[in-house]
């Protein structure tokens, strides 16, 4: 599946099948809403002159990969409840990717009590 252009719809459909193979329905229908409010976002915005080329190549990826998901999964039977597996809980115990990493990434905690102890 070499491409040279790993940003356009026809690479993006062949890559279709890794996440299908590997990553739960709902997390692959979360991705499909990030990238599309990301390619959303970024035709709301200016584009930077130093940026144009690459920011063309983002919002086609973004958007590429938006519409390859959600057709993907508009065409698979949908998983009953007991087959769906949930992404893991990120939290504050969690270790980081960048563990070891010059710059590691703090991770905040998911919920914060607005109630005190007094």
């Amino acid at each position: 599946m070499p491409h040279d252009r790993p940003w356009t719809a026809e690479y993006l459909r062949e890559a279709i099948s890794v996440y299908s193979q590997s990553l739960p329905r709902s997390y692959q229908q979360n991705m499909a809403d990030l990238f599309s409010g990301a390619a959303e976002a970024m035709a709301a915005r200016s584009v930077p002159a130093e940026l144009a080329e690459d920011w063309l190549i983002v919002t086609e990826y973004m958007t590429q990969a938006g519409i390859a998901i959600d057709r993907w999964l508009a065409a698979q039977k949908p998983e009953s409840p007991a087959e769906e597996i949930p992404p893991p809980e990120i939290d504050d115990h969690t270790p980081s990717v960048a563990a070891g990493w010059a710059h590691p990434i703090t991770l905040l905690p998911t919920s914060v009590s607005t109630t005190s102890s007094a």
